[in-house]
């Protein structure tokens, strides 16, 4: 069997025009996910000290509503039924590839599992480093989680989880002015599908899960 793992950008588009998750940013295993993330981050980037930031694909704002409030947010999305849903005021209707914004407009800019929806994610990268001035994060799922996998093999919109390992995290950001500060393989929560009663358990679990964690984490610094 032949697997297409070439996302098309209009079915991408129908599909999450469409779709909403029954769970909001503030669903209490989205707020978990969101910090659990958001921490690692602060322990490579000093966020209290971030100004600005733009999250590309920010859809329901899952990430983007749980960041330090002193910091300037703004998101984008080519879906404006998503941005319906996302909590946060500054909002910008825009392929990831092709954004309004100046050079370095940004102190941090970061995607968080959007890039396998995209049909050019090195296009998306170097524009997405383009408009930020200081830091770069990039989130993805990880193939060799179990669950990806099946999840990228029987979701359409989802099959382009099956390019996604660490290894292509590296490739993603090889051709542009930043240094990698960390890429680790993270995470076991499913933040739209996790059940509530197991956040007690999850909570006493490590963060970093080598090979099989659910997402691939890869933060980047400027290069001076």
């Amino acid at each position: 069997m032949v697997i297409d793992v070439s996302p098309s950008i209009e079915k991408q588009h129908d599909h999450w025009e469409n779709f909403t998750n029954k769970r909001k940013y503030d669903h209490p295993v989205v707020t978990f996910f969101a910090k659990q993330r958001i921490d690692f981050i602060s322990t490579f980037i000093p966020l209290n000290k971030i100004k600005n930031a733009l999250d590309v694909g920010s859809g329901l704002g899952w990430s983007a509503a749980h960041f330090p409030k002193n910091i300037n947010m703004t998101v984008t999305d080519f879906s404006p039924n998503q941005l319906r849903h996302n909590p946060v005021q500054k909002q910008v209707i825009c392929n990831s590839d092709d954004m309004p914004f100046e050079d370095k407009s940004f102190s941090l800019v970061y995607g968080w599992e959007f890039l396998h929806h995209v049909p050019d994610p090195f296009k998306t990268v170097e524009e997405m480093s383009r408009v930020a001035s200081d830091y770069l994060v990039l989130l993805e799922p990880n193939r060799n989680n179990p669950a990806m996998f099946l999840y990228g093999v029987l979701k359409n919109h989802e099959r382009a989880t099956l390019k996604f390992h660490k290894k292509m995290m590296y490739q993603l950001v090889k051709n542009i002015k930043f240094d990698i500060l960390a890429c680790e393989t993270v995470g076991c929560t499913f933040a739209g599908s996790t059940p509530q009663f197991m956040l007690p358990l999850i909570k006493k679990l490590p963060y970093r899960i080598p090979i099989v964690g659910t997402s691939n984490i890869l933060i980047c610094k400027r290069r001076e």
